[in-house]
């Protein structure tokens, strides 16, 4: 005998889980899913629940109970486990995150969602927790159902996303430094054979890369194929108008002062494209002379002290553009890139906390086409004062490349200049595409 227990409350009607295992078993023909929390919560369910009531009365109660209820075109879960009180899941947001065959393609990981019924989503027809305490369960207004892992939803969604953050600054944290206080020895260092067959090699060069910046494999064999094969292994060369693996010496081949052997002052590359590109890869093949000494500052340690000092110049800096060129009239090339120097990430206040990329480079700046005539001579002076912070000697972090050594490099936080040469120096290198570095760090767990 099935025993069903109703309460009743204003317009809602509140059922027991056994009736909404049924309901749910004859509506899908199957029986409800688990996930994979590790501690299942009890239940709670409600039927067409008056969309303006504060709070829901459990049919179900204790400790381990998880309560929903509607609020304002929202469900509202209040969850034992989770670090909040009620969070907040909009009704759009769960309709567009339905992972059923009608909503999403698992083999492609896609959504077939149409965007446009997004706007006005009804109240759902029913809604409750599994009978594992572990699977919210909505049946919508027009019958759709959609299921949800309790766990998938506090890991991605915005609800989260606070304590996301947190559980990232434990996998690593962003570490700000100079040269008087960093050598080239703090760099992480990965042996060639290590890096190449274990993913731990790989989650170790990952690491020290995203915490200061730059990163070392050692061992390499000083060719352009070894090179390709290091680049290859945490993603994929970005291939430019100086070629995909590139090589240069000092034989003036390109319209750039990198083919020369002056000293190059620290800059980041790139700031001719429209998006930079994200990673800097060199490696010096041979070198038979004295000098050539690599430099690089942490423009990002930079940053945070000019905000610090002058946050009228870093604001300006963050909002003014810039542009950038690039120009080789024998090969009719001519590059332009636009944005401001300081770039944050989107929807984030522009301070050194949010920060997402620094386009930096005197040499390579174009002709200065737009912005407000009372902000030039402003935006000189800002820039004059970055200039002075990249360029002070104290900053520079300096070693030698040598043969057998490929340097990867952070082109939208960290700068790299050269010191004058003599002699023959013979260099490799490539670019890479930010999104594949940070690809590879989400595949070794570094990034969530």
């Amino acid at each position: 005998m099935l025993v069903v227990r109703v309460v009743t409350v204003g317009r809602a009607r509140l059922v027991g889980a056994a009736v909404r295992r049924r309901l749910l078993s004859a509506l899908t023909g199957s029986a409800p899913t688990a996930s994979i929390l590790d501690t299942p919560a009890r239940c709670n369910s409600q039927l067409a629940a008056d969309a303006h009531r504060s709070r829901h009365k459990n049919v179900i109660t204790g400790p381990d109970a998880v309560a929903l209820r509607l609020h304002r075109g929202h469900l509202v879960v209040q969850h034992p486990r989770w670090p909040v009180d009620d969070a907040f899941f909009s009704l759009a947001w769960l309709w567009d995150h339905c992972r059923c065959r009608h909503c999403y393609d698992d083999s492609t990981f896609q959504r077939k969602t149409d965007v446009r019924q997004l706007s006005s989503v009804g109240n759902p027809l029913q809604f409750n927790v599994n009978s594992t305490g572990t699977v919210l369960e909505i049946i919508w207004h027009d019958g759709h159902q959609s299921e949800y892992s309790l766990q998938w939803l506090w890991e991605n969604s915005y609800v989260g996303a606070r304590h996301r953050e947190q559980r990232q600054s434990r996998l690593w944290q962003r570490c700000l430094w100079d040269g008087r206080r960093t050598s080239a020895v703090d760099l992480t260092s990965v042996v060639y054979d290590s890096f190449m067959t274990t993913e731990e090699g790989v989650r170790r060069l990952m690491k020290g890369f995203l915490t200061h910046g730059a990163a070392v494999v050692t061992g390499v064999a000083p060719t352009p194929a070894a090179t390709q094969a290091v680049v290859e292994r945490v993603g994929v060369v970005q291939h430019t108008m100086f070629g995909g693996v590139w090589e240069f010496t000092a034989d003036g081949r390109h319209a750039d002062t990198a083919y020369g052997r002056d000293e190059l002052l620290p800059h980041t590359d790139g700031t001719y494209y429209s998006e930079p590109p994200g990673v800097q890869v060199f490696h010096c093949l041979a070198h038979h002379g004295h000098g050539g000494e690599t430099t690089l500052v942490d423009g990002f340690a930079a940053l945070h002290a000019l905000h610090q000092a002058d946050p009228a110049a870093y604001e300006l800096l963050s909002r003014v553009p810039c542009a950038g060129e690039y120009r080789d009239p024998s090969r009719r090339l001519h590059m332009v890139g636009d944005g401001p120097v300081i770039a944050h990430r989107a929807g984030a206040e522009p301070a050194p906390d949010s920060l997402l990329r620094l386009r930096f480079n005197p040499y390579d700046r174009a002709a200065a086409r737009r912005g407000e005539p009372a902000e030039v001579e402003a935006f000189y002076g800002a820039y004059g004062r970055l200039t002075e912070l990249l360029w002070d000697e104290r900053r520079r972090l300096r070693l030698k490349l040598r043969p057998g050594t490929v340097i990867l490099i952070d082109n939208w936080r960290v700068l790299h200049g050269r010191a004058a040469f003599t002699g023959r120096r013979h260099m490799c290198g490539a670019y890479m595409a930010r999104s594949d570095v940070l690809s590879r760090a989400r595949s070794v767990g570094l990034l969530i």
